[in-house]
């Protein structure tokens, strides 16, 4: 799931249909889930590609990053804080992430966010330094936002995946 939207019903508590989440954060959104004061609502392991927005293609050398992002709610318990803290250090020791309270579907979750130039404000080191024009078609808006070098772009997959992983350890603290 990559779009911010009201969960649908396979991230909906008691009905988490583990086959539906991407691979790259399904084991991770599982770890979230058995912690007793973490409900996950929405994933995304982040994508890297030519084709991952429809009616854009990137300049040659070029490709499209579209960061991950992990969105969940926190119930209070005396352990949740500190969970939060360690989450908040974690995308801070990353130059392309970011975490915070955020509005999702009426509610308010906390979610970490990679190379965000379109959700929240900027924090990609890679994507998003040319300004966007009002004259701008959408082709030329994603390009803008979202391309990378190639090279540069599948280093930042594995810097994903590496966070993720990260994370993955974080949680099973707390589980």
């Amino acid at each position: 799931m990559s779009s911010l939207m009201r969960p649908v019903d396979y991230m909906e508590p008691g009905r988490m249909d583990y086959s539906l989440i991407e691979p790259g954060v399904r084991e991770l959104v599982r770890q979230l889930n058995e912690i007793s004061f973490v409900e996950t609502v929405s994933s995304c392991e982040g994508h890297v590609g030519d084709t991952i927005f429809k009616g854009a293609t990137p300049d040659p050398g070029f490709t499209f990053i579209n960061g991950g992002h992990m969105a969940f709610d926190i119930l209070p318990s005396p352990r949740s804080e500190k969970f939060l803290g360690e989450v908040s250090e974690l995308a801070r020791s990353r130059g392309f992430s970011s975490f915070k309270e955020v509005g999702f579907g009426g509610e308010s979750v906390y979610m970490v966010n990679f190379d965000t130039t379109h959700v929240g404000g900027h924090v990609s080191d890679l994507a998003g330094k040319e300004k966007i024009e009002d004259s701008d078609d959408n082709e030329e808006r994603v390009r803008k936002s979202f391309q990378v070098e190639t090279k540069a772009a599948g280093v930042r997959k594995g810097e994903y995946q590496d966070f993720w992983r990260e994370l993955g350890k974080i949680a099973r603290k707390y589980s």
